[in-house]
């Protein structure tokens, strides 16, 4: 069939109007051009968000994409400047294991301080310091609160190298010049797109289009599911989980240990100057709750307490609270499931509850 014979279509258009000069090709090219880039703002500017509402809509891929609700409820966060004190939470796995539903947790919150609050909780299991950096900073861009970012000595060793590929395989849907410039100073970043840029906000949404069209077609949209699939109600028997991840955790190279160590510090440094300029943001570091009883290496032991000595170095000389509630909170080796994860919502209400002993002295006295 001959080129006159052929259906003309749009992308024909597009292709045309790159390489000629006719208008209709021209025009076609134009007006494709204008849409993406408005596309584009629409996914990954705040204050035009998809998200602004807080929830990831047909975005998530799963209940437990948590990636994506942490991305919606930060948005969501950015684009509201009114409503009661927020106090938001930021970390690693340990952290969502740790509190689980936020709305449970700002229960527990606002019984036991008196105050009327709003508890979000940003956390997933591929979240680096710099994941977390962001979603605070995105979550205070319009207002003040407590923000809470949760620590441990085992994941300050993770390396510059593997916290790139964290970064890399993770992309948060909005960027972040905060974290992107922290992420070229502190880790060297490697990626060929700039971590927490633009483009690198676009690759969240890259990955989710398939799923996003099958929940389109299905009508589907999920809700966080925090709690692990096996947990018992109220607090019946866990499955034998843990024999084998409790083994691994052991630190094989002190020297290589600490020498990462001492780049999440001055990641962590970094983080703190940066929210010393928000008079309106109180920031706490909050160690992660840990099974010691999974901890017996020699090794491992000697390291971590270097670690949290440094740590806790850190903290005095920058005159900023380590808190060492949850630590602290007496839980059973039997609630969790590894080193770190919680599964057992009576241990979740514990670690609530210290939460709030915690913050209370920075929410002031209690309203009349």
């Amino acid at each position: 069939m001959s080129d006159e014979h052929c259906p003309f279509t749009w992308s024909d258009a597009f292709a045309r109007g790159l390489f000629s000069t006719g208008r209709i090709s021209l025009v076609t090219c134009l007006t494709c051009f204008v849409l993406g880039c408005l596309l584009t703002w629409r996914l990954i500017a705040p204050d035009a968000s998809i998200f602004a509402d807080g929830t990831p809509g047909r975005w998530a891929e799963s209940p437990r994409d948590f990636q994506a609700f942490a991305t919606a409820s930060a948005i969501g966060l950015a684009n509201r400047s009114e409503g009661p004190p927020r106090i938001v939470i930021a970390g690693t796995s340990l952290i969502l294991a740790a509190f689980g539903s936020p709305e449970r947790t700002q229960e527990v919150l606002q019984r036991d301080t008196g105050h009327p609050v709003e508890v979000a909780v940003l956390a997933a299991g591929a979240n680096t310091l710099l994941h977390s950096f962001a979603l605070l900073d995105m979550s205070f861009k319009t207002s003040g609160g407590i923000a809470i970012l949760g620590i441990n000595e085992l994941t300050l060793g993770v390396s510059p190298h593997d916290q790139d590929v964290m970064i890399e395989r993770s992309p948060l849907g909005f960027s972040s010049m905060p974290a992107r410039a922290l992420a070229r100073t502190a880790l060297g970043s490697r990626q060929r797109i700039e971590a927490f840029g633009p483009f690198d906000a676009l690759r969240f949404y890259a990955a989710r289009l398939r799923s996003y069209a099958r929940n389109v077609r299905s009508g589907r949209q999920f809700e966080a599911q925090t709690k692990f699939p096996f947990e018992r109600e109220p607090e019946g028997p866990l499955p034998d989980l843990s024999a084998k991840a409790w083994s691994t955790r052991t630190i094989e190279d002190d020297a290589d240990f600490m020498a990462t160590t001492e780049t999440a510090l001055a990641e962590l440094d970094a983080i703190i100057t940066h929210f010393e300029s928000r008079s309106d943001v109180a920031l706490v570091l909050m160690l992660d709750p840990l099974n010691l009883a999974t901890l017996k290496d020699r090794r491992t032991l000697e390291a971590l307490q270097q670690a949290r000595e440094r740590l806790e170095q850190l903290a005095r000389r920058r005159g900023i609270r380590l808190s060492d509630a949850l630590r602290n909170a007496p839980i059973k080796p039997a609630q969790f499931i590894d080193y770190g994860h919680i599964a057992s919502e009576t241990a979740r209400n514990q670690l609530r509850h210290a939460l709030s002993a915690e913050i209370a002295p920075l929410l002031g006295d209690q309203p009349e």
